[in-house]
């Protein structure tokens, strides 16, 4: 399941008065990853899979920076690919990330990290501001967002792509200014 050990408790979340949703911000992207878990059998590699096949297909464009992903488009995400694990690890990413959320140094920690890796695949500084969109969108395939967790997505992708860009600048590769 992931660090984000969820109980869907969106409506239970819904009842905190708007003070307190900042402390709960954590918590409420977990509880919204509980559509997308990680872990060993059918529905969490099917998770990853879709994840990709979905992000293939609104940016198709994306395909070029992942060997093998012409021929992943098509096929049954019940059927393991490469892309089994690397959805995994794509979603191990996020739920992470989630769960860091109010630790700032360890949300910093982990997205600085995220980036790190990525330094040689030439990913268009564009796509870090983008990705939780997509994601958020392909969340909304898998079941009904609440409002509040879209609102927790949105903020989360903020401050990811803050740190992203941040990331970017200090290592001297191309970023986008605020």
């Amino acid at each position: 399941m992931g660090l984000c050990a969820s109980s869907r408790n969106v409506v239970d979340i819904k009842k905190k008065l708007p003070d307190e949703e900042k402390q709960l911000t954590s918590q409420i992207l977990c509880d919204s990853l509980s559509v997308a878990v990680v872990g060993i059998g059918e529905p969490p590699v099917e998770n990853g899979q879709e994840f990709y096949q979905f992000l293939f297909h609104i940016h198709p464009r994306l395909q070029a920076h992942f060997v093998g992903a012409d021929e992943f488009m098509g096929q049954d995400p019940k059927q393991p690919t490469k892309f089994a694990k690397q959805g995994q690890r794509l979603l191990m990413a996020i739920h992470t990330i989630a769960a860091a959320f109010d630790n700032p140094e360890a949300f910093h920690k982990n997205v600085s990290d995220l980036i790190k890796r990525h330094r040689d695949r030439n990913v268009d500084p564009f796509l870090w501001r983008e990705f939780f969109g997509y994601f958020v969108t392909f969340l909304k395939t898998k079941g009904e967002m609440a409002p509040i967790e879209e609102a927790a997505w949105l903020q989360l992708g903020l401050r990811f792509n803050k740190v992203a860009q941040a990331t970017l600048q200090t290592m001297g590769m191309p970023f986008e200014e605020d």
